[in-house]
């Protein structure tokens, strides 16, 4: 009978042989990205497209629009599939899962929940009858994450192989004006994460195949944020979609938990922290409330 300090070895070598291997790979892995159309989106779908995975592309833009932006059919054999489906409908989300398995894409295991809107609006402006309302905000954000966890872990923990990438932002940890309903809704979407990877690791999944990783970015280059002046370019670069797209991908390659990009993102938790007196000051120095 094996001892204690055998299993314990066992355990470990298992670990390090888990760590050991790519994140991910074309032939075992299906990737579905979420706001596939646009932006990083659109840049992540070509990432992985080019890299032979299948790519299961989700937007609430018609079929034509996404074949006249990738210059593809998807009629045709190919190794990208799309789907029209409004992600902050629960019908629709079990809609698109009945899709997928209808034409045997193969199961997803890979989750990247990348679709994201936002409003300039000050929250004493905000109302329900605005189409960018609070609501939709939070919706597309941070709840639209929540149902399609639910909907394909599941599944990854069945075949013991799965990832799961959530595209927040540095504003989810520290927000300029004007931006209260994007900030608050990816601050919600990172405490998600790290809840979702605390229970992975009580159930030992985590130990496992099932890995995650939290994407906290700055200001991308995408006509969402097309209004926003920032205030230092020098110390607080404007990312590229193409380049962050990349570094997303060869995070889950080495199995990172978390992305922080450019690389002031790893200080500003320190400034969240600071009495409020210095946190003020922060903000008024770095004129990050004048950027809208």
């Amino acid at each position: 009978m094996p001892s204690t300090t055998t299993n314990y070895r066992l355990k470990m070598l298992e670990r390090l042989r888990h760590l050991a291997e790519p994140g991910i790979a074309p032939e075992q892995d299906t990737v579905l990205i979420t706001g596939g159309c646009g932006g990083l989106g659109r840049e992540l779908v070509k990432r992985f497209g080019n890299a032979n995975y299948k790519v299961v592309a989700v937007d609430i833009c018609s079929k034509t629009l996404f074949e006249q932006i990738f210059d593809c059919k998807i009629q045709k054999p190919t190794n990208m599939y799309y789907f029209s489906c409004d992600i902050t409908c629960a019908t629709s989300l079990q809609q698109l899962k009945i899709d997928i398995e209808n034409l045997k894409i193969g199961p997803v295991t890979v989750l990247i929940n990348n679709a994201g809107i936002t409003s300039n609006t000050p929250i004493k402006d905000f109302s329900s009858a605005n189409p960018m309302s609070i609501e939709k905000i939070m919706n597309v954000n941070f709840q639209s994450c929540f149902g399609l966890i639910q909907l394909f872990l599941p599944g990854m923990i069945a075949a013991n192989r799965g990832y799961i990438v959530n595209v927040a932002s540095v504003l989810g940890i520290l927000s300029p004006a004007k931006l209260a309903p994007y900030g608050a809704s990816k601050g919600a979407l990172i405490n998600m994460h790290e809840l979702l990877n605390a229970e992975l690791s009580r159930s030992n999944h985590i130990n496992n195949n099932i890995n995650t990783l939290l994407v906290l970015p700055g200001q991308i280059k995408t006509n969402m944020f097309a209004n926003i002046n920032t205030p230092s370019k020098l110390f607080a670069p404007v990312l590229k979609t193409e380049e962050l797209a990349d570094n997303i991908y060869k995070a889950m390659m080495n199995k990172h938990k978390t992305l922080c990009t450019p690389y002031y993102v790893h200080y500003i938790p320190l400034i969240k922290n600071f009495d409020w007196p210095l946190t003020f000051m922060a903000r008024f120095f770095s004129k990050m409330d004048q950027v809208l």
